[in-house]
């Protein structure tokens, strides 16, 4: 049956969810504070029962859309942040499971919107792809990192055409990663697959 997984007096949005062998992980964006800020909470007992629920970020501006990935005890979430004035993308790990968290990381730096980030994690390889509209219009932008959200690479522009390609999703095992997004290149809205075979390089 369906679980209630919060309770809170404002607005509980855009959850994401990850599971690494009995722990099941799950974001969101809740603004019980006044404004949008990240939330987590977990199970490690494969649902049946929860964890309180842990604030993530605190800032005055908005946080939301996250995206969330883990291999053994490593936990990636990504979101985006308007804190600096325009959207930028974020990134928080955890080291042991999600009972501490490390600080916010800034993972994109331009003048334009990085927006709707989706995150994928195999072993020690990460990968985090976005939505990017510095070049005029929307493209799908990625990134990764080789030693588990560590230090991470350049962006890498992933899509070139003069129409919109929006709400990237990403998945990885081992070496190979996967995205698919939607793309409006064809005259109506059609869904384009793209993939790496060496870690996202």
């Amino acid at each position: 049956t369906d679980t209630r997984l919060t309770n809170s007096a404002g607005f509980s949005f855009y959850p994401a969810i990850s599971v690494a062998g009995s722990k099941v992980l799950v974001t969101w964006a809740d603004d019980r504070n006044g404004y949008y800020d990240i939330y987590f909470k977990k199970s490690d007992d494969a649902g049946n029962s929860w964890s309180p629920d842990i604030r993530l970020t605190n800032n005055t501006t908005t946080s939301n859309y996250p995206s969330i990935d883990a291999s053994g005890n490593t936990i990636i979430i990504v979101w985006q942040d308007i804190r600096h004035g325009n959207y930028e993308i974020y990134s928080k790990r955890s080291n042991d499971g999600g009972d501490s968290w490390e600080t916010d990381f800034r993972l994109t730096n331009n003048s334009s919107f990085s927006e709707w980030p989706s995150v994928t994690m195999s072993g020690q390889i990460v990968n985090v792809a976005w939505e990017d509209n510095r070049d005029g219009n929307k493209e799908i932008y990625s990134k990764y990192s080789t030693d588990g959200g560590i230090t991470w690479s350049g962006d890498n522009r992933l899509t070139n055409n003069s129409s919109p390609s929006t709400s990237v999703s990403a998945s990885s095992e081992g070496n190979f990663v996967d995205l698919t997004w939607s793309d409006q290149r064809d005259g109506n809205w059609e869904i384009y697959y793209k993939y790496s075979a060496d870690g996202g390089v």
